[in-house]
């Protein structure tokens, strides 16, 4: 397992034959790689995801302004270029939605690890 960035040079040589995304869709920016789902195991979902954090005690208006001027940011063309050259998938959205997908794998990992009884050395 690796992402796509890590991935891309190697298999563009033929030294790695990648035959999945683990995300639950197709990545907009491959669309040719078919999901680990479309390979045949079902259910699997283990997106990655890169994000900005600020402390909790952080005033409501300087988050607010800071996501709007990183959605602004990634959203000029020469960055969205960039960043899509670099095979990375650009999402942006608001501080709740990104709290919500924190909370989301929190639980998901969370039960993978109880499940399976994951313990830390």
């Amino acid at each position: 397992m690796s992402t796509q960035p890590n991935t891309a040079a190697h298999a563009s040589v033929g030294r790695l034959k990648v035959i999945a995304i683990a995300s639950s869709t197709r990545s907009p920016v491959n669309t040719n790689l078919p999901t680990i789902a479309e390979a045949g195991l079902t259910g699997f979902d283990a997106d990655i995801w890169f994000g900005f954090l600020a402390p909790a005690a952080t005033p409501r208006e300087i988050i607010t302004r800071f996501n709007a001027e990183l959605n602004r940011i990634v959203r000029l063309p020469e960055i969205n270029e960039k960043m899509r050259v670099q095979l990375f998938d650009v999402r942006t959205g608001t501080p709740e939605g990104f709290a919500e997908l924190i909370r989301a794998d929190i639980a998901k990992w969370g039960k993978v690890i109880k499940d399976a009884k994951i313990r830390p050395d």
